[in-house]
């Protein structure tokens, strides 16, 4: 009756520990999360005025630039090598100009620039994803040590739509590169990543 007893408390600490376990390991997840995206945000704010004071330096003009992101995130809760996407957006508009000037606008998306034409006038950016996820895991052993590797397979494809007011939209596709930047001369690359693990017997 005792060890029964001893072996109920054990198996409640166990799952007491399980169910903890996982709480502190989301409550981990949010805030990584959340410091990425903040530090992303910061940077973008600082990114856009720089780039918008070039423009209008550079045009004579009344310059704005907007840059779009989709930065990649850790997920702890996805597969090898699978990770996240978030997206965070920032703007900034610089006058720079002497006698007559013009007004200019930019976007960002991404790692590519788009400028905007004359008189366009941007009042909406709508994003949709297409991904696609593999991964395998293989184990070998032999007389002299076990191995065991994991391999995945990414791709990753965001369409842009900045909606014009009164006049034709601009698309914008992209796909995951390598270096987990998305730009236009990726479309339908895949990104594989792969680990491989040897124990000595």
């Amino acid at each position: 009756m005792k060890n029964m007893m001893t072996l109920d408390k054990k198996a409640q600490a166990t799952t007491e520990l399980a169910v903890f376990g996982s709480l502190i390991l989301i409550c981990l997840a949010v805030l990584v999360s959340y410091g990425q995206s903040l530090q992303e945000q910061q940077i973008l704010q600082q990114q856009a005025f720089r780039n918008a004071l070039k423009k209008a330096y550079n045009d004579n003009a009344f310059s704005s630039y907007n840059i779009v992101k989709n930065p990649r995130t850790v997920n702890l809760f996805g597969g090898f090598g699978e990770g996240g996407r978030s997206s965070t957006s920032s703007g900034a508009s610089v006058a720079w100009c002497l006698g007559t000037s013009a007004e200019t606008s930019y976007y960002e998306v991404n790692e590519d620039e788009i400028n905007i034409p004359s008189g366009s006038k941007i009042i909406d950016v709508e994003s949709q994803a297409n991904t696609g996820y593999t991964a395998q895991e293989t184990q070998f052993e032999d007389p002299n040590a076990a191995t065991s590797s994991k391999q995945a397979t990414l791709t990753d494809t965001i369409t842009t739509r900045m909606k014009v007011d009164g006049g034709s939209d601009i698309v914008v596709t992209q796909g995951l590169d390598t270096d987990g930047r998305y730009r236009q001369a990726a479309v339908g690359k895949e990104v594989t990543k792969q680990k491989v693990w040897t124990t000595p017997h």
